[in-house]
This record gives C-alpha cells, sequence and structure tokens, in this order.
C-alpha cells in the first residue's frame, strides 16, 4: 500500500490519517466544482439589467449524492406495508385497525380515539404535567396482558397534553433549555415494550419530530427490518446532527450497503473524536463486511446491532438473547437466518411481553421440526425439554389429536406443565383456539374448570359460562371466586362456597396457600363483595400482620383521590405503577385490591375486572 511520506521521509500512521482526509477533501471539491461554478456563471448571465424584470427561475441540476448508497433491506423481522393502517390494542384485548389522525396536541398526539378503544380527549384534565413526566419512565415492559393492554392504549391515545406546558428558557447563547418531550417519552415506552406498529403510528401524526424522534423512527425501521428506509433516513439526518449516534449509523449503513472501506474510515474517525467505545459495534461492522468472526458475547443489543448481526448471518449470542429487550426478541424471532432454536425462545419471550402476536408465535411451532416419534411421545418429551421447545411440542400434539377428549387431554396436560412452569398465563393465550374449538358437555365435564379459566383469562365469558355449567360439583366450588369475579352479581354470592375455597387453600399448601386464599378475599372484596372477619380469620395466623411492599407514599395516596376526581389518564397511570412489579403483575393482594379499586372508581369496571381475573389465574386459582 503507497504511504504519504513526510519532509523528512518518514511515515507513520497519523500522516496517512492526514493524507486520507485531504484526498477526500479534494475529491469533494472536485465533484463539487463544476456544478458550482456553472450554477455562479448561469446565475451571473441570467442577472437582468437594471430596471428589467427578472427572467423566470433558474432550474438545477439533481443533487450530488454525498452520503452512502443505500443496501438492499435485510430481512429482520417483517416490514409493515408503506400506508398500511396500523394496529392498536383494543379495550378488549384483541387488535383494532387505526387510521391517522389530525393531532389536537402534538405532545399527546395518537392514533386511538375513544370509539377505538382509546381514552376521551380530556384524559389528562386536572393532572400536573410534572407527575406525567416523573411516572411515564417508570411504565415498564410487562408480562401481564391487561397491563399490556392499559399501557398501550394510555400511550397511544389521542387527547390534550397535560398542562401546564413548559416555557422555553432561552439562554444567552440563543439555545432553549431541555424540557421533557412528552412524545419521546411514550415512544421510548412504546419501544422497550416492542410496540413497533404503535410506536410508527404515534410518529406518523407527530409534527416538528426533531432528533430525539429522527433517531425513534430510524430504529423503528432497523427493527421491522426495513433496513433500505432506515438509511435513507439516516442520510437524511446526518445532514442536521453529528452526534456519535448518527456516526455509527452512517457507518453502519455503509457496512450494509458494502461499503467496507468507508465504514472503517468511519470507526477510526470517531476513535479521534474520542467517542465512547462500542466494542461489539466495531466488531459487528467487521463481521457484516465478510470478516469471519464469531461474537461471544452481546449484552443489552440495540436495533444497529440487531441489522449488523443479521447481515453477519451469525447467530445471537446466549447473553444477548437472555438480556434483550422486547422489541429485539420480536425482530429476532422473525429473522428467517436464525436458528430456529433461538427464534423460538425469542418469540415466545416477545409474545409474554405483548411485542409478538400470539398467533404468530403460533405459526412458529408449526414451523418447528417435530418428529413423529416426538410427537407420539410429547408429554415426556416435553419435561425434559422445557421453555418455548416443550411447548412447541406439547402445541403440535395437541393440534394434531381429533376434537373430543383426546383434544381435551392434551390441553390439559399442557396446561398442567405450565402451572408447574409459571407460564399459565401465557400458555392459556397459546391453546385459546384449541379450547374455543371443544363444545362443553358432560362427556367433557372433567375439563370444565381447565376450559373455563382459559376463556376467562382471554376474554370469552360467554362461552366460559357453558363450561361453568357443565363443571363437576368440586370443580363448580373451585371456580365460584373467579366466576364472580368475572360476571358480578349475575351469579349469586355463596358465603359457605368461599368458605370452602378459602378452607382449601390454606390446608393444602401452609404459606403459600395462605397468600393465594388472601389474594382472592381481597380481589373480592375490591368489587364490594361481602367479605367479612370471618373469611379473614383463618389468615391472620398465617401472614404477616405488616408488609412494607407498597409504592410510595404519592402514589399510594393520590390514586385513590385521582380515581375519585375520574382524573382517567393520572388514574391508569398510577394503577400500572401499583399493580405492576418487576416486569410482571404484583402477587400483593393490597397492591391489587389498590389497583382495581382505583379503575373501577374511575368507570373502567371492565379493566378491573380483567386485571382481577389475571390475578387470581397467576395466584394458583
Amino acid at each position: 500500500m503507497r504511504n504519504f511520506r513526510s519532509d523528512g521521509g518518514k511515515s507513520g500512521p497519523t500522516n496517512r490519517m492526514i493524507g486520507r482526509r485531504l484526498a477526500g477533501v479534494l475529491l469533494l471539491l472536485v465533484m463539487i466544482a463544476p456544478v458550482w461554478i456553472g450554477q455562479v456563471r448561469a446565475a451571473g448571465e441570467a442577472t437582468p439589467p437594471a430596471g428589467q424584470p427578472a427572467g423566470p427561475p433558474l432550474r438545477l441540476g439533481a443533487p450530488l449524492r454525498l452520503t452512502p448508497t443505500l443496501p438492499e433491506p435485510s430481512v429482520v423481522g417483517p416490514a409493515s406495508p408503506a400506508g398500511a393502517a396500523q394496529s392498536a390494542p383494543s379495550s378488549e384485548g384483541g387488535p383494532i385497525v387505526v387510521d391517522p389522525l389530525a393531532p389536537i396536541d402534538p405532545d399527546w398526539a395518537g392514533p386511538l380515539t375513544p370509539e377505538q378503544g382509546g381514552y376521551p380527549l380530556a384524559l389528562w384534565q386536572g393532572t400536573p404535567r410534572a407527575l406525567v413526566v416523573a411516572l411515564v419512565p417508570r411504565l415498564t415492559a410487562t408480562t401481564s396482558p391487561v397491563l399490556q393492554n392499559l399501557t398501550n392504549r394510555l400511550l397511544l391515545s389521542n387527547a390534550t397534553a397535560p398542562g401546564p406546558r413548559p416555557q422555553e428558557d432561552v439562554a444567552q447563547d440563543g439555545k432553549t433549555s431541555d424540557q421533557p418531550n412528552l412524545v419521546d417519552m411514550r415512544l421510548d415506552r412504546l419501544i422497550a415494550a416492542g410496540q413497533i406498529e404503535a410506536a410508527n403510528a404515534v410518529v406518523a401524526v407527530v409534527p416538528n419530530r426533531g432528533e430525539p424522534i429522527e433517531r425513534r423512527s430510524i430504529e423503528l425501521a432497523f427493527l421491522a427490518g426495513d433496513t433500505k428506509a432506515a438509511c435513507g433516513r439516516v442520510n437524511e439526518g446526518v445532514r442536521r446532527y453529528q452526534t456519535p449516534w448518527w456516526s455509527r449509523a452512517v457507518i453502519a449503513c455503509q457496512a450494509l450497503s458494502g461499503d467496507s472501506a468507508g465504514a472503517t474510515l468511519g470507526i477510526e474517525l470517531l476513535h479521534e473524536q474520542k467517542a465512547p467505545k462500542d466494542d461489539a459495534f466495531e466488531a459487528l461492522v467487521q463481521m457484516a463486511g465478510g470478516r469471519k468472526s464469531r461474537l461471544e458475547r452481546l449484552p443489552d443489543p440495540s436495533p444497529l446491532h440487531l441489522a449488523l448481526l443479521a447481515a453477519s448471518k451469525q447467530p445471537m449470542p446466549a447473553d444477548a438473547l437472555a438480556g434483550a429487550s422486547p422489541a429485539v426478541l420480536r425482530a429476532w424471532a422473525g429473522y428467517e437466518g436464525a436458528p430456529m432454536a433461538q427464534r423460538l425462545a425469542a418469540a415466545e419471550r416477545a409474545a409474554a411481553y405483548g411485542a409478538l402476536p400470539i398467533d404468530r408465535l403460533r405459526a412458529l411451532y408449526d414451523k418447528a421440526e417435530i418428529t413423529a416419534e416426538e410427537r407420539a411421545n410429547a408429554l415426556s418429551r416435553a419435561a425434559s425439554e422445557k421453555g418455548a421447545r416443550g411447548h412447541a411440542l406439547l402445541y403440535a400434539a395437541a393440534k394434531a389429536q381429533p376434537l373430543g377428549s383426546a383434544r381435551a387431554e392434551s390441553v390439559q396436560a399442557m396446561l398442567a406443565q405450565a402451572r408447574k412452569d409459571g407460564d399459565l398465563v401465557l400458555v392459556a393465550r397459546i391453546v385459546e383456539p384449541l379450547v374455543l374449538d371443544l363444545k362443553p358437555g358432560g362427556d367433557l365435564a372433567w375439563f370444565a374448570g381447565d376450559a373455563t379459566r382459559v376463556l376467562l383469562l382471554t376474554g370469552h365469558p360467554g362461552e366460559a359460562r357453558g363450561w361453568f355449567a357443565v363443571a363437576e360439583p368440586d370443580t363448580a366450588r373451585g371456580l365460584f371466586p373467579l366466576a364472580r369475579l368475572a360476571v358480578g352479581r349475575d351469579i349469586a354470592w355463596d358465603q359457605k362456597q368461599l368458605a370452602a375455597v378459602v378452607g382449601e387453600a390454606v390446608k393444602a399448601d401452609s404459606d403459600a396457600g395462605a397468600r393465594r386464599a388472601a389474594t382472592i378475599l381481597a380481589l373480592l372484596a375490591a368489587f364490594d363483595e361481602p367479605v367479612g372477619p370471618t373469611d379473614w380469620a383463618p389468615l391472620f395466623s398465617r401472614l404477616p400482620l405488616a408488609s412494607l411492599d407498597l409504592p410510595g407514599a404519592p402514589i399510594w395516596f393520590d390514586l385513590p383521590r385521582a380515581a375519585a376526581g375520574h382524573r382517567i389518564g393520572e388514574t391508569v397511570l398510577l394503577a400500572l405503577v401499583t399493580a405492576g412489579e418487576g416486569g410482571k403483575l404484583t402477587a400483593q393482594p393490597a397492591r391489587l385490591a389498590r389497583a382495581i379499586e382505583a379503575l373501577r372508581g374511575a368507570g373502567l369496571e371492565s379493566d378491573a375486572r380483567a386485571l382481577a381475573i389475571e390475578a387470581a389465574l397467576a395466584a394458583g386459582f
């Protein structure tokens, strides 16, 4: 390779770098100079003498491309068709189609109207902006379907933003001070939960995006597998923004388009600028350029990491799969080049967080290679092969069974295994269509308990009542509290049945049974059911009389007042923080009851009942 030499005849990396830069500048001048000179000359010729009208406007040539060429789209996940209507969650838990709206307030512009499952326009009336700014970042991705639904509807509703709107403080240098950006906060929480279509729907109705939202839109395109669109936006945005993130985005697009030399030079410039190091990013850039290597670690992969990893056709490192966000898990599940075992694991976790529609998880189960021997011995194989692969085996075996007792036995076995593994809520959603295909009758009375639970959890109370009607007496007694939570006073109150259920729970499993009993009593009390001291008495000696595992005082005391004042957004926001714990639904009866009472007080009765049913099933009822 030819070296640039100094006057002293010695060469070195510094001189080589200077030479590269000089060459780049000269090349750029050579490319631009003819166009610029021609435009100046044409402008001079077109200038009319004084007093004469100007001629028609100049027609300039097509602009020169000074940014990397666009790569072909990679297949990290399915991209939404351009202009397609977006999908968002409804109040009933299923997808609904939303159309772009003219935003009424850019800070809380959203695609959901009340008719589409969203909250009213006066969502934040009476709620101070400071409260929203403080609590929205605390909304975490959760495995609770009810909390997912409440969160998405809150973040997607088209509403007047909370006030007062902060005034921009202009410093002496003319720059405005940083103010919390509610749009960016909402997008951050939607992306963190893997709600890609929902986040895109918010971006579509927000004017005057600014740098944070431009960056989010690029990350969304990468996560959707639309590399061409992502890099097109990078090429536009890098003209306005010069942070290390944008430099890395340009480098990634260069690597994805096959411009390895440009990507390498870009990394060298980042080093010179003392940008924070990202060893994984640099290794992936080299791998995307064809270097034979294997990445051993990739904690918390970003959308840029994911696009480069897919281009390198390498499996995801184990630590990356374990620590990936729901958005990255969803994208990797849709990448055809990934190993099927990784796709299944990613898809199941993404579905648990609500990032991947459950029907796409079932479709991936159908693609898994399962031998006839494995299908015939699904129960024993699943016991030794737990997790996503085991669930795929059991689902395939149950789906292959004819309607009737054989199908019911397979589904029951799958649900029993899910209870042991702590996956009941997810597995109940997976087997929903298999249960709906079965018809209640005396020959399947033994299956009525499982069928009722699955159908109540997945939002089919009418079908659940049909199974409850054919349940055997002992099963019906055990279902009584759940049925009462689901339909209220449509089922007669039976104090003896409640006492029997509480007594069985306490005797069955010592402290764990007492906690289950406390949960069901707290849930019933939250709906003003006649739960009294006689019902609580067996638990006083089995459970602590005090607990510190509660939300902070501002949340605990403001929640009932927000509900009483029908401050809908504030109530939902505080209820989400109260009922969520560590990325899942809390198991603390006091927190559950507080959140349910608040939702009811704000007029969200159906949401309160859905939350109670999920909590009861998660507790083991």
